[in-house]
């Protein structure tokens, strides 16, 4: 059981005190000596914000939240920590109609598909929003079929970290922007050995595979959510997919899965020394930078035939339908995703800034290690699956199923996925 931390932070004390209170504001309905409609201008309220966060990062949040009351003395705001079974919490509190008013979110057609969040597009047109402030590729990822539904929050792309004094051991360039697959596979064969591997995969985690897949121009499913066969097992797919299993079958330059989970995974084989290059997002950047002795860079993702595809991670700021204080909610969610909320996160490290006018101002292109990451968003220019049905998830389990079987030298990646697909279209009835 996960443990709900409360912080209320108080714009005139900037005090942390437990706030358990709920809605208070009545119907817009009610009678004369009832609350009034709540508006930012009007009566005092209290919004409740939920996050995944642990208690150990909600310092930063009550920052945030000094700024946003100093701005709306009359908006409190109770935050509230839940970073255990997050996702099907939050479910468990829509469906029994006390959800947070404000909570952060990814998956967005999930919440449309149960009518669960508000709509934001009616802000875009009364100029509360202004998309243009934001890097399109990450203002869009908070669209579902076209409409707003969430205000973004601190994303992050995905890049290669890369051991320097590994690479100078063994007399291997580092990466450079325009790096290639053949200079990428060249590198790891160079840096495999003595027990250090050059590079290290994940059997489950098909979200990233993505990026590999569209790079080698394949997808996993139609745009309209309706279609697997013919794309998830098409042969751009499954050559991607060989090449990333190959990587640990083949030229033997990834650990198997079962090596790979024995010493720690990804983030601390690359920190122990085990592994010379490792894929992620900015996640262990402020851990890396903290350790003495360390030398490591960064960089883009590498190219195959001139073609390059990134992948975004994004969040976002969503309003519950059901809140009883929409106006209250809105401010908080877009001061949350303004150019002044979100600086704080990104001076921290938290992610990547939103907003070119946040990267100038704290000259993010300047740092070495985040400017690959910061270059690679204009890349991010393919559309994650799970948007396009929110019954993704069902459909990933039978593609994880394939990866693993690929990665564990079971199956070929076109047996896999044909395997796949025939299940998928038994099983699940898509399309139908």
């Amino acid at each position: 059981m996960s443990v709900i931390v409360v912080l209320t932070a108080s714009a005139c004390s900037g005090a942390q005190t437990a706030d358990t209170s709920g809605n208070t504001d009545a119907s817009n309905n009610s009678p004369a000596t009832d609350a009034p409609k709540t508006d930012p201008e009007d009566a005092p309220v209290t919004i409740r914000f939920a996050t995944w966060d642990t208690a150990s990062s909600l310092e930063t949040y009550k920052a945030v939240v000094d700024g946003f009351q100093a701005k709306y003395p009359n908006i409190k705001v109770q935050v509230e920590s839940v970073p255990d079974s997050y996702e099907q919490k939050i479910f468990t509190s829509l469906a029994a109609g006390n959800a947070p008013d404000v909570f952060l979110w990814w998956n967005y057609p999930q919440l449309v598909a149960r009518g669960a969040v508000e709509p934001l597009d009616s802000y875009i047109q009364s100029g509360e929003i202004d998309p243009d402030q934001y890097y399109p590729e990450i203002f869009n990822a908070s669209k579902v079929n076209g409409v707003l539904y969430s205000i973004p929050n601190i994303p992050t792309t995905r890049a290669i970290f890369y051991n320097k004094t590994l690479f100078d051991k063994a007399g291997v360039p580092y990466p450079k922007d325009d790096w290639t697959y053949d200079d990428f596979l060249s590198a790891a064969q160079k840096l495999t050995g003595d027990g250090v591997y050059g590079f290290v995969t994940e059997a489950k985690n098909t979200y990233t595979l993505q990026q590999f897949v569209w790079t080698n121009g394949g997808k996993f499913i139609s745009e309209d959510g309706k279609t697997v066969d013919g794309i998830m097992n098409s042969p751009q797919t499954a050559e991607a997919l060989q090449w990333y299993a190959d990587l640990v079958n083949k030229y033997k330059v990834s650990p198997s899965p079962s090596a790979s989970t024995t010493m720690g995974g990804g983030t601390e084989m690359f920190k122990t020394g085990k592994v010379a290059m490792f894929e992620s997002g900015l996640w262990p950047l402020n851990d890396y930078r903290k350790m003495s002795n360390f030398s490591f860079g960064t960089a883009m993702m590498p190219r195959k035939n001139g073609k390059l595809v990134g992948i975004l991670h994004t969040s976002g700021f969503v309003v519950s339908k059901t809140s009883k204080h929409k106006d209250a909610a809105f401010k908080f969610a877009q001061y949350m995703g303004s150019k002044e909320g979100q600086t704080n996160f990104v001076k921290l490290g938290f992610g990547l800034p939103e907003m070119p006018a946040i990267a100038q101002d704290l000259k993010t292109a300047e740092d070495p290690y985040f400017r690959p990451f910061l270059e690679m968003i204009k890349y991010a220019t393919v559309t994650p699956s799970y948007y396009a049905t929110p019954e993704w998830s069902k459909i990933d389990e039978k593609l994880v199923y394939a990866m693993e079987a690929t990665i564990l030298g079971k199956m070929t990646a076109q047996e896999a996925l044909n395997n796949a697909v025939k299940e998928i279209n038994t099983t699940l009835q898509v399309g139908k």
